[in-house]
């Protein structure tokens, strides 16, 4: 399970000792073809590489996306499932669908974040499109400060229509008169 959150993307910024001279000098040759066009796989993927290694590299590489500065509230869960992991290793092409539908997530503009927070997203990706699933969900602002949200009608039981009827009725009678 992947988790995309502030923090996480705030501690991403923090230079890792992992992160050596080699995977640096590979990270500028693949923005190097990707200029130059050369269709280009988001990791190099070795033929000895195990799956844990491949999928701390899609990790990596997800954690790293840009995001909207409107989805900055938002926690975004990942569940990549062991078929899905396999098929992305095989299949170039379904990793790199699979990477820009995330990215679509990040990047998209959230109008609602001023009236409701920020928001929980939850992938899960499977061996096929058909398995890929996105849900969305409203969390509100930390504390409950949902102050922005209008609040209509709390102390009218009173729906729309019968508030309606009853201003006709006050209408007709004043003309009555």
């Amino acid at each position: 399970m992947i988790t995309v959150n502030t923090f996480s993307r705030m501690f991403r910024t923090i230079p890792r000792l992992e992160r050596h001279e080699e995977t640096q000098s590979k990270e500028f040759m693949n923005c190097i073809k990707d200029a130059a066009g050369i269709k280009n796989r988001l990791c190099d993927i070795d033929t000895g590489m195990d799956v844990g290694k491949y999928r701390q590299i899609i990790a990596e590489r997800i954690q790293d996306m840009p995001y909207h500065s409107s989805n900055d509230l938002d926690t975004t869960l990942i569940n990549i499932s062991d078929t899905g992991i396999e098929r992305m290793m095989n299949d170039s092409e379904y990793e790199s669908w699979v990477m820009k539908q995330i990215n679509s997530v990040f990047t998209c503009n959230d109008p609602f974040r001023e009236l409701s927070g920020g928001k929980l997203n939850i992938i899960r990706v499977g061996a096929t499109e058909k398995d890929f699933i996105i849900t969305t969900e409203r969390v509100g602002f930390p504390n409950g400060q949902d102050s922005m949200i209008p609040k209509v009608h709390e102390e009218d039981d009173d729906g729309f229509w019968i508030r309606r009827e009853k201003r006709f009725e006050e209408q007709m009678e004043m003309i009555k008169r």
